[in-house]
């Protein structure tokens, strides 16, 4: 027996479970984006029409975003970026390009957790620790 044929039997037994999870995980962004849409210092990003996110986490565009994920951290609650620039890599380097909006998301952009052990009890904690220090 290989890994591989462990990681394929996992995934296997989770696959029963994943519309649970992930339904766990729709119902935590629905309740970040209803408590959070109407904050000045913070936009959420609606779901686009035709789309079905899984939601593992939210996104949050943020002014102030070095001053949001600090202090959130001070909290105990992570949350950061996330995710690099695919085009900054040095693999497309010679592909250098202007992409301002890609740059103005990538100035704001903050993920909240949501993965299904995300409680909402969790949940209600970092939407107070933020109205309570951004609102």
């Amino acid at each position: 027996m290989h890994l591989n044929d462990v990681l394929a039997t996992i995934g296997l037994e989770q696959l029963k479970y994943v519309d649970l999870l992930v339904n766990k995980q729709r119902r935590g962004a629905e309740y970040y984006y209803k408590n959070l849409q109407n904050m000045k210092e913070i936009r959420v990003l609606k779901e686009p029409d035709g789309c079905k996110s899984s939601y593992w986490l939210f996104t949050v565009l943020v002014e102030r975003r070095e001053k949001f994920i600090n202090t959130l951290n001070a909290y105990g609650i992570e949350c950061s970026p996330v995710h690099q620039r695919n085009d900054k890599l040095s693999i497309f380097g010679k592909l250098d390009k202007s992409l301002k909006n890609t740059d103005i998301f990538n100035k704001k952009a903050v993920c909240l957790p949501n993965g299904y052990w995300v409680s909402q009890k969790d949940r209600r904690f970092i939407v107070d620790t933020i109205k309570r220090n951004f609102a």
